[in-house]
């Protein structure tokens, strides 16, 4: 069995997309991304549409196999 190299990246969220489990945040600090579950505090962002004003930069894993 041969190793799969598996790349991630990552786009930023569009204009009305619904915002999943998954999609991360970008922090205050301007460098730390944090990952939305159904257990932490954003959850309640899970759902909603992400709009651009009022929220925080977002961006979704796009899976790449090579």
């Amino acid at each position: 069995m041969g190793v799969v190299e598996v790349i991630m990246n990552y786009r930023l969220l569009e204009h009305d997309e619904v915002i999943q489990s998954g999609d991360e945040f970008l922090e205050d600090d301007a460098k730390t991304w944090t990952e939305i579950t159904d257990k932490s505090p954003c959850s309640w962002t899970i759902g909603m549409k992400w709009k651009g004003r009022g929220l925080k930069p977002m961006r979704r894993k796009v899976q790449n196999n090579n």
